[in-house]
């Protein structure tokens, strides 16, 4: 005859009736445990569109009011779209319509003047790239920036003033900066014929023309200062 009451269910049963407190801890842990899957389930859901608002706004993105300066353009959209990943907002419905809610002013105009003749129901975020880089940054501009840094010279520019530039305008030719050398060749091609005889293409990457030149430069201050003549004492490089 089979013992009904033998097998890891008795086991079980015997040792909380041995121990009652051991049943308040299990029902205790099975709680925790269901309110932390409810927990994960929420999380795992897309945020809703007032929920993404307020996170959005928490972050204070830029706003944007049709700027003609091409790197405000660019920084506005290029802020917008870390906030956007950052919150793992991935929808582009929500990610479309968060980014023009920081459109002001004559951009606002404009916004509205799309919404009117666009799809905005089914937009992607990168068809709204698109449009607003068009309207606000257009290829022809575009081209001339990129053509901008590839004539850049540093003239009668500092070092310092040169670099400033380089890179400010470098963002507009990445193609032509594709790799450390070539970035440094085209960096060397605008100096002034002095400091191009200092690097002299001796360095295979932008970091290493710009600490050349920067030791150039102590060289030429300390010379230039042994030669001055104290008003003084008449002393000579003090």
């Amino acid at each position: 005859m089979v013992n009904r009451r033998s097998g890891l269910g008795h086991e079980i049963r015997e040792s909380f009736n041995a121990n009652p407190n051991l049943t308040q801890i299990m029902q205790v842990f099975v709680a925790a445990l269901n309110a932390n899957r409810r927990n994960q389930n929420r999380d795992d859901e897309p945020m809703t569109r007032t929920r993404a608002l307020n996170e959005f706004c928490k972050r204070r993105p830029l706003t944007f009011n049709e700027d003609p300066n091409p790197t405000v353009t660019e920084t506005w959209l290029k802020e917008v779209k870390v906030i956007l990943d950052t919150l793992e907002i991935t929808r582009d419905g929500d990610r479309v319509a968060l980014a023009t809610y920081q459109l002001k002013g004559e951009a606002r105009y404009w916004w509205d003047l799309m919404e009117a003749t666009h799809a905005i129901a089914t937009m992607t975020f990168a068809e709204f790239e698109t449009l607003y880089l068009d309207k606000y940054f257009p290829t022809p501009l575009r081209l001339a920036k990129e053509q901008e840094f590839m004539n850049l010279k540093q003239g009668t520019m500092t070092v310092t003033q040169y670099v400033a530039i380089f890179e400010e305008l470098s963002r507009y030719a990445l193609t032509a900066i594709a790799t450390e050398g070539k970035k440094a060749r085209i960096f060397e091609w605008g100096l002034t014929t002095a400091r191009r005889v200092v690097v002299a293409q001796a360095f295979t990457t932008y970091a290493g023309v710009i600490a050349a030149l920067g030791h150039g430069e102590q060289q030429r201050s300390s010379q230039k200062k042994a030669t001055v003549q104290c008003f003084n004492c008449q002393a000579m490089g003090h």
